[in-house]
């Protein structure tokens, strides 16, 4: 971000969005030709009204993905407390222990995935760029990689395509393992 001379601010109170600018409550404007919002979370009603949720509404889990006062109830995705932000990467990590740890509750013999979360985002740029980003540090990792180029576009066509023609299936295991070696590799 900084060697595309973006600017970020966390944390703070936004008071007006103007053509060219934004100002915040602590009387400070930050210059701007678009500006990405990003509100804090809160739970959707029915996860407020229904009691299981901590005070913003979220489901407290385990590194499981079970409840952790219910422990017949499982909770993955933007439900869930366990972590920031909401991503549809990590819903879907999360998704898949969900899934081994309720298997498991019914007696298969199966592995419970390790709760490994990253940040995995493709982000398009126009023209022919896009910005690959995947990075664990904000969950207590040590990879934290930003790749901008023509390759990044192709894995973004490629994986949107894939969900498209696939209603929505993730690929399989063997192309994402592919992906991640690459992206280590970077």
């Amino acid at each position: 971000m900084q060697e595309r001379g973006i600017k970020l601010s966390n944390k703070k109170v936004l008071t007006e969005i103007a053509k060219d600018y934004v100002a915040f409550e602590d009387g400070s404007r930050m210059a701007c030709d678009l500006a990405i919002v990003i509100p804090p979370y809160s739970a959707p009603k029915v996860l407020i009204e229904s009691g299981l949720g901590d005070e913003k509404g979220f489901i407290p889990t385990d590194k499981q993905m079970r409840h952790l006062d219910y422990a017949n109830i499982f909770a993955a995705g933007d439900a869930t407390a366990l972590a920031q932000p909401k991503l549809g990467h990590v819903a879907i990590i999360q998704g898949a222990i969900a899934a081994a740890a309720v298997m498991k509750e019914l007696g298969e013999d199966i592995e419970i995935p390790s709760y490994d979360l990253e940040i995995f985002c493709i982000m398009n740029m126009g023209g022919h760029d896009a910005t690959l980003i995947a990075s664990n540090v904000l969950y207590g990792g040590n990879r934290d990689i930003a790749f901008h180029s023509p390759l990044a576009k192709m894995m973004k066509w490629g994986f949107d395509n894939y969900l498209y023609y696939n209603k929505g299936h993730m690929p399989p295991d063997f192309v994402l393992d592919a992906t991640d070696r690459l992206v280590k590799f970077l």
